[in-house]
């Protein structure tokens, strides 16, 4: 009951139109900017600061991919046999994401969900995925065959976070730049048991 109502508060938060759009337009007056005179999307959601094929920087919106929980049914059967750890994955279809990005992205933008805003924000979180033949894996599961010794690995890129004044908007900014690579964005739950059920993924394809 608890996850759903999260769910239910972020797909409010943060829904935004189907598509791939990119911003250059003026800001108006008050209105949050990703850089000066680039306005964050009016609708809310993920953004990252780019920039276009004459290096000057743009807002691309990015929009949620909805995973799926890979059983690993046939390798957990014979890890069973030895009480070997049962293993699981958070995947989302496809070697590589339908939006893609130029260069490291500068920055991404969060709105957070105003109904816990210091909660989500500490959850915020930037992810390196794994590419799998034909998926990208976000998050790996492991337990023993009793469910204990539970395990969630994930490869978080470390990034600063800064609130954008008078806005829901959060700027994280990477650490280092990002290399050529599959990523996304997801509020990860501090407790192992949960996972994200919406990945903001992009590609970093790199100039």
């Amino acid at each position: 009951m608890i996850v759903a109502r999260w769910l239910a508060a972020l797909c409010l938060a943060c829904a935004v139109p189907a598509g791939f759009t990119q911003s250059t337009s003026a800001a108006a007056p008050n209105t949050p900017e990703a850089a000066p005179g680039l306005p964050l999307p009016g609708a809310g959601g993920v953004a990252a600061l780019d920039t276009d094929a004459g290096g000057a920087p743009v807002v691309v919106t990015l929009h949620p991919n909805e995973i799926g929980l890979d059983n690993h049914a046939g390798s957990n059967v014979a890890r069973a046999e030895f009480y070997g750890n049962q293993h699981r994955s958070i995947d989302l279809d496809g070697a590589t994401s339908p939006q893609s990005l130029r260069t490291s992205p500068q920055a991404l933008f969060v709105c957070l969900p105003q109904d816990n805003p210091e909660m989500r924000r500490a959850e915020a979180t930037i992810i390196r995925m794994k590419v799998v033949k034909d998926r990208r894996v976000a998050i790996t599961f492991s337990n023993n065959v009793f469910g204990g010794s539970r395990k969630r690995i994930v490869d978080v890129i470390p990034a600063d976070k800064t609130d954008v004044p008078n806005s829901c908007w959060l700027k994280m900014t990477p650490a280092s730049p990002l290399p050529p690579g599959e990523y996304g964005f997801v509020f990860l739950m501090k407790d192992p048991s949960f996972f994200p059920e919406l990945i903001y993924d992009f590609s970093v394809a790199g100039a």
